[in-house]
């Protein structure tokens, strides 16, 4: 199965973005990445999808936000965010105490939104004395782009549903024309 509860006969179209930077800036960021489904919805079969998480091959946990339907044609359009939206809640800054490492930090913050954080980066090892400013009424999201600052990365879901704070590789390949 392509999408967790969806026949692959269903399955019209799939877009994915899945993207890095916003702005022209990488360093520091954490992009909330969206999907579009288009599906065969017959007797309205997939309605009770909204508002639930579904497993995309490969791609991992998604949240369906939104559902229209075209009663005409008997499709439906499923509007979709990764399983970063989990960290768009309010950050409570009780839940943590200082001082701490970054990964310490980070280790938390995934486990506190049901993400959890997979690797090391940059200054995983580097202690905050006390807890930084995040600005006001921040939400887990920017506590999580502050630390991919300091680790001069940024932020990204993976297939398995963690988050990593990476960097790019030193990967070379060779392509032959």
């Amino acid at each position: 199965m392509i999408v967790e509860n969806i026949e692959d006969k269903a399955l019209l179209n799939i877009e994915l973005n899945d993207g890095i930077g916003t702005d022209k800036e990488i360093i520091g960021t954490f992009v909330k990445n969206t999907a579009k489904l288009s599906i065969q919805n017959v007797n309205h079969q997939y309605d009770n999808l909204k508002d639930k998480y579904i497993s995309i091959k490969n791609f991992g946990s998604w949240f369906v936000y939104d559902l229209v339907n075209d009663e005409d044609a008997t499709e439906a359009q499923l509007s979709l965010y990764d399983i970063s939206n989990k960290f768009d809640k309010e950050y409570n800054a009780e839940l943590y105490s200082f001082p701490c490492t970054f990964g310490e930090w980070a280790t938390k913050i995934g486990e506190t939104v049901g993400v959890p954080l997979e690797g090391t980066f940059l200054n995983y090892n580097l202690e905050l004395k006390e807890a930084p400013f995040l600005g006001t009424n921040p939400s887990n999201r920017d506590a999580v782009k502050f630390i991919a600052k300091y680790a001069s990365g940024y932020a990204q879901i993976n297939s398995n549903d963690t988050y990593s704070i990476r960097w790019f590789d030193k990967t070379i390949y060779e392509i032959e024309d």
